[in-house]
């Protein structure tokens, strides 16, 4: 019995001692607002993020694609900024290929 409940209280200790050294930050990361909004650019649209309603990026042009080509509808950039905060909530690299964007449907051929 006593060394259950020390195996218990063990546990309870590490558990806790993780919890502690877990950045509050990074604890509240979900709790913070995020959105993402499309915006009309030159010949088209690109789309901004925003975290805790401050501009986090701002994408102006297609990711992913060589020379500077737009988004051409409101959808299209709209998809793309909403796949990058996927990517973030989910502690990955905000980055998006070519392969992304045609999963999206968004035609890359210029």
């Amino acid at each position: 019995m006593k060394k259950m409940i020390r195996k218990t209280l063990i546990i309870c200790a590490l558990y806790s001692l993780f919890i502690s050294c877990t950045p509050a930050a990074s604890r509240q990361n979900e709790k913070l607002p995020v959105q993402a909004i499309a915006v009309p650019v030159k010949e088209g649209w690109g789309y901004e993020l925003y975290v805790d309603n401050k501009l986090f990026i701002k994408q102006q042009n297609m990711p992913a694609v060589s020379g500077f080509h737009s988004f051409k509808s409101r959808q299209e950039a709209l998809a793309t900024a909403n796949l990058v905060l996927k990517k973030l909530k989910a502690g990955k690299t905000p980055m998006v290929s070519i392969e992304d964007l045609h999963l999206l449907g968004i035609n890359t051929s210029f």
